[in-house]
């Protein structure tokens, strides 16, 4: 709570074990005028899921979201009962379209690892287990992504799911979320940083199910024009 957070600050700490040096400015940046409030970047780059555990507070419609979906499928027990247990496949982090690295083309907005887990979930727990046993270069982990329809549906359906709960709060969470004070308000701002995250969470669902119907879109107009 020492400094307020700007992105388009450069800046810097020091902790040498008897306190801690902040530098700010550097170049032609012209450092801070006298009288001016002295802010700090704690991250250009980071989601607001990162921000709130970090420092307990986020941004604002920040591009840098992501979506954590987390899967699991269920496999028959070992103790041969008959009865079945869940494994977690993993966590997958969706990414809205808007950001940097998806337009960059550095990472994608629905990871690799996602549409395998989905595609063969056996199989992903299979290499992945190999992934960790011989490494991530082993010849079956670079195995090609075979990616049908079904999956994509599967993908559509799950995440309308997971959208679902964030839509039924929607216009709360924007117009909360909008506030960048609340001293006029009687507002907590503790509010205003947990509706900043649902509104993340759901601008990151609803660009990736942007994706996923536009892929089913052009699918259903291919088999239209095949007939």
């Amino acid at each position: 709570d020492l400094l307020n957070h700007s992105p388009g600050v450069t800046s810097s700490h020091v902790n040498d074990g008897t306190g801690v040096a902040f530098f700010l400015g550097k170049g032609s940046d012209g450092g801070v005028k006298q009288g001016d409030e002295i802010f700090y970047n704690y991250g250009s780059t980071k989601g607001n899921e990162t921000m709130m555990m970090a420092y307990g507070f986020c941004l604002f419609d920040n591009v840098h979201d992501s979506y954590g979906l987390e899967l699991t499928i269920r496999k028959p027990a070992d103790d041969g009962s008959g009865a079945y247990t869940a494994q977690s496949l993993g966590t997958f982090r969706l990414l809205r379209q808007d950001h940097p690295g998806v337009i960059a083309g550095d990472v994608a907005q629905i990871p690799v690892d996602l549409w395998r887990a989905i595609s063969d979930p056996q199989e992903y727990v299979r290499v992945k287990a190999s992934k960790a046993t011989n490494g991530a270069n082993s010849e079956e982990a670079q195995a090609a992504l075979d990616i049908g329809i079904e999956d994509v549906e599967l993908l559509l359906h799950t995440v309308e799911r997971r959208l679902s709960p964030f839509l039924l709060t929607r216009e709360d969470d924007v117009k909360m979320a909008q506030l960048s004070s609340t001293k006029d308000n009687n507002v907590d701002m503790r509010d205003v940083f947990v509706a900043r995250y649902r509104d993340g969470q759901r601008r990151v669902l609803e660009s990736a199910l942007h994706v996923l119907r536009s892929i089913t879109d052009e699918s259903e107009d291919a088999d239209d024009n095949a007939t």
